[in-house]
């Protein structure tokens, strides 16, 4: 042995030889110990263990893992099925300081402020005023440090970390797997129809179903509505529905078969998924997408025969989807039967009815409070004296306005329902701004750089689609889980700009759409 190599090895202290085996004996105890208790949790400490080491050699991954355990909700699983503490289950986000740590300090980057993040800011502004003004401050109190949290710094998070083309392409890729983890279970119960089994969480069901046919049409039977990881039916069928534009773009976009392939494949499970929740909005929304395709020439009539065969290849494997969607032809005339002749076969749908009258309570709400609204998260507190007042239906409960515009209105008034409409129109103009300069491209490109701008194309309509799925569920739905909203806002932000910084661009490098910075504006 040399002297140089005996010098180091005598002057290495014994602690730290020994360091490391007490750390791997350690957690190998503690792992151990938690399998005892629970396997998940267990499970789920290698998964953290793994998941800070490979946030510490790879920023961008730490990126990719936000993404998924968001939209997934398995965080949300973990707390509620598996007694992970509520501190730390929500504390995942942080992972993104490390991306943004190495982006604003090791590379020197700008701080990237979108045109929406100040119309956010004046949001959060007319939510305090609202608190303010509000009959119950510790209500609104809550729901604004809600916006706070889980809209605000979610948004800028993302569009802070999301800076480049093969960032925006694993969060991508994030989103596509979390919606097939989500879809997996539902899909496996319905198959096997094991209802009664949760599945750790990931695979909620609701309280209650509906009566239909089975496979046949002969014979009555009840289908479960299947809510996945989100553990609201109507919920999860508006986040598979976002992801389905998404995950049919990144397919074109993608050059390789398997890559395309697996695309295709996980977008099929997630439209499934979407199905099984048997959402009556969700079909509505599904529709107006749909149009959107077409009146934007986003595919080729030969892809949207494709796409439309798809629908109902999955009607006909599923008829109760449709004896489900066959119930809003009576939405009409909800209001011209009255609670005492609903007997019968021709007993109007509760549920529709009902929520005719939540969401015209809420535009009562709107108008004894046109300028800053009841406050924020207020609404259901009115809406038994204010529905009552049609003497359609009695309303026994607290109940929430099913409608995200009316709601917002009631809730923000004037001012609120602007911000968010100004926060929604600007993200999308940026989305087809984006999109119109890729498409057009520079004269002279060659096919590599062709084809890296349609792809990112494909991705900025993606989440313009996606985008407009949510505002599609959202004539039946109020904005609650926020966090999935702002996710895919913050998304199609960093889509826009990473877009738009990459057509200024005249003869970007071949390997852009993977290695391209995109730098933000100060």
């Amino acid at each position: 042995m040399s002297r140089s190599s005996t010098s180091k090895t005598e002057g290495r202290s014994p602690t730290r030889a020994v360091l490391p085996w007490v750390v791997i004996l350690g957690t190998g105890a503690a792992t151990g110990f938690l399998a005892l208790h629970d396997p998940f949790l267990a499970l789920a400490a290698v998964l953290l263990a793994l998941l800070a080491l490979a946030t510490v050699t790879t920023p961008d991954f730490a990126t990719f893992a936000v993404i998924f355990i968001l939209y997934s909700n398995i965080a949300v699983v973990a707390s509620r099925f598996h007694g992970v503490p509520r501190l730390v289950a929500s504390a995942f986000p942080l992972l993104l300081a490390a991306p943004l740590i190495r982006d604003l300090i090791l590379r020197r980057q700008s701080i990237v402020v979108t045109p929406v993040l100040p119309i956010l800011f004046l949001f959060l502004v007319v939510q305090i005023l609202g608190m303010m003004f509000s009959k119950n401050l510790e209500v609104t109190r809550t729901v604004v440090i809600e916006f706070l949290f889980e809209g605000l710094l979610v948004y800028f998070l993302i569009t802070n970390v999301v800076r480049t083309p093969r960032a925006l392409r694993l969060a991508v890729w994030a989103l596509l797997l979390a919606g097939f983890v989500s879809a997996a279970v539902p899909c496996y119960q319905q198959l096997t129809g094991t209802f009664d089994n949760n599945f750790a969480g990931l695979g909620q069901t609701s309280e209650g179903g509906f009566r239909t046919g089975d496979f046949t049409g002969r014979v009555e039977v009840r289908q479960v509505r299947l809510a996945g990881p989100i553990g609201e039916q109507n919920r999860y069928s508006q986040n598979m529905l976002m992801l389905l534009p998404v995950g049919l773009f990144a397919c074109f976009s993608e050059r390789s078969k398997r890559l395309r392939f697996l695309a295709l494949f996980f977008t099929a499970v997630t439209g499934a998924g979407f199905l099984l929740a048997f959402s009556r909005g969700g079909a509505v929304a599904l529709l107006l997408v749909m149009a959107t395709m077409v009146l934007m020439r986003t595919v080729t009539l030969r892809q949207l025969s494709l796409v439309g065969l798809v629908v109902v290849l999955g009607l006909v494997a599923m008829p109760q989807y449709w004896a489900r969607l066959k119930t809003l032809a009576d939405i009409p005339s909800q209001f011209s039967r009255q609670i005492s002749s609903q007997t019968g076969a021709g007993k109007p749908d509760s549920s529709a009815q009902r929520r005719l009258i939540e969401m015209v309570a809420a535009g009562m709400v709107f108008a004894d409070n046109p300028l800053i609204g009841a406050g924020p998260g207020m609404f259901k507190y009115y809406s038994q004296e204010y529905g009552n007042r049609l003497g359609v239906r009695r309303i026994t409960e607290t109940r929430k306005a099913h409608s995200l515009y009316l709601e917002v209105a009631a809730e923000g008034g004037v001012l609120g329902l602007t911000c968010f409409f100004a926060i929604v129109l600007v993200t999308l103009h940026g989305l087809v701004v984006a999109r119109r300069r890729l498409l057009q491209g520079p004269p002279g490109a060659t096919p590599g750089e062709e084809h890296e701008r349609r792809a990112l194309a494909n991705l900025v309509t993606g989440f313009l689609l996606a985008l407009i799925a949510y505002l599609g569920c959202g004539l039946f739905l109020h904005l609650a889980y926020i966090r999935f909203f702002y996710l895919m806002l913050g998304l199609a932000a960093a889509a826009s700009g990473i877009a738009l910084s990459f057509s200024s661009r005249r003869s970007p490098p071949a390997s852009a759409l993977d290695q391209g910075v995109h730098e933000g504006t100060a």
